[in-house]
């Protein structure tokens, strides 16, 4: 997992997949390589509470990484985070 400063740098972002209560998933294509992926978006004016975003970034990037290592089929595969302002 490789960290950037610009999700744009790395990714395409092409369309809306999807709306939840924190954020939007689009459908998107790694530049290098053109995989599609699904870039999920986390509004942080949807947490005003900073100790709880920090909780809710921490726990989402622990579980992505958690599934990326077992390298199956039926779980998604964590490829990057990008954290901006």
């Amino acid at each position: 997992m490789q960290i950037e400063e610009s999700v744009e740098a790395r990714y395409e972002r092409q369309f809306l997949v999807g709306k939840g209560s924190f954020g939007d998933v689009y459908k998107g294509v790694r530049l290098s390589d053109g995989l599609v992926v699904a870039i999920k978006e986390v509004r942080r004016s949807s947490i005003r509470d900073q100790q709880l975003l920090q909780k809710s970034v921490l726990r989402e990037r622990t579980i992505n990484e958690l599934l990326g290592k077992l390298h199956c089929p039926y779980f998604v595969q964590f490829l990057d985070f990008f954290e901006q302002e």
